[in-house]
């Protein structure tokens, strides 16, 4: 079946067109599983009207990587990703890419951490009201916790207390940071500090060898003090050849992530908030951001 995943999809799409029946779904199921920008695609047209960035792919390499090896036997991975807001990072991680994991049973148990409580708890509730249309399994919703058949996925803010959770007897096997840096990190160095601690202390230690770990947000202090130590960085920027003089904001911007082909890479070396690797000697892969509106990279 190595064929399906090989050939682009418009060729598999035209290929399947003289395939009927039962068959033709099997196939493009199967291609949504080892695919998941297809899955996105077809699925998820509303949120993807425009061309996959680099930084899109990017993401979806590493969530392929992430579906290699079934838990408790695989090793798990971490990926961090800084990028400008309205890229359409949060529509990827926090919503997309966990239906993939629920739909075709990748993960057992799913942590999403944002910046406060109400936060995660709406990207939850997002995840829930996609599932709807997919009614073939159990789900159920409360305040902070999704059932999807024998998976689950909690939601909680930055900074909850969050020693020793399981289900049943699986310790997280995927956690999600979202945006977990508040504004308050921006102005308060304490904040920061504290944002560092919380995720040494805490979320290091939630999960087990094959948990996998995901951290995206926004650079909001110049001096990153959240987002440092990692290893083999790459950097991503918004990328603006028409701007307007009135608003300052490239033309080809929209409300869902649009400006989708116009995040350009560049190199550098940064890692997620709060993050310490010293302190663990663990490496992270990271693509963070860089100031696109003065054009030029900076470096911590």
């Amino acid at each position: 079946m190595d064929w399906i995943r090989s050939l682009s999809e418009d060729s598999f799409l035209e290929r399947m067109g003289k395939i009927d029946g039962a068959r033709r779904r099997a196939l493009i199921r199967l291609r949504m599983k080892e695919d998941p920008e297809f899955f996105a695609r077809r699925l998820f047209p509303d949120y993807c009207r425009l061309p996959f960035s680099p930084m899109h792919r990017a993401i979806f390499r590493w969530h392929g990587r992430m579906g290699e090896g079934r838990v408790p036997s695989r090793r798990g991975l971490r990926f961090a990703l800084a990028a400008p807001r309205g890229s359409a990072k949060s529509t990827l991680v926090s919503l997309i890419l966990p239906l993939h994991d629920l739909l075709f049973r990748r993960e057992k148990y799913m942590v999403l951490l944002s910046a406060t409580e109400r936060q995660a708890a709406q990207r939850l509730r997002a995840v829930r009201r996609e599932l709807t249309r997919f009614p073939s399994r159990h789900c159920r919703l409360t305040a902070r916790v999704l059932e999807y058949g024998k998976a689950r996925m909690e939601a909680h803010g930055a900074g909850t207390e969050l020693r020793g959770i399981s289900h049943g007897s699986w310790r997280p096997t995927k956690i999600i940071l979202d945006d977990a840096e508040t504004s308050r990190c921006a102005t308060s160095g304490r904040a920061r500090l504290r944002l560092r601690d919380w995720f040494a202390e805490i979320v290091e230690y939630l999960g087990d060898s094959y948990t996998h770990l995901l951290a995206i947000g926004t650079i909001l202090h110049t001096n990153r003090a959240c987002w440092r130590n990692s290893c083999g960085g790459r950097t991503f920027r918004a990328c603006a050849p028409a701007v307007s003089s009135r608003t300052r904001t490239p033309q080809a911007c929209g409300p869902s992530g649009s400006n989708c082909s116009a995040i350009r890479r560049t190199t550098g070396a940064v890692s997620p908030p709060g993050i310490s690797s010293s302190r663990t000697g663990r490496q992270w892969s990271t693509a963070a951001r860089s100031s696109g509106r003065k054009r030029r990279t900076t470096r911590s």
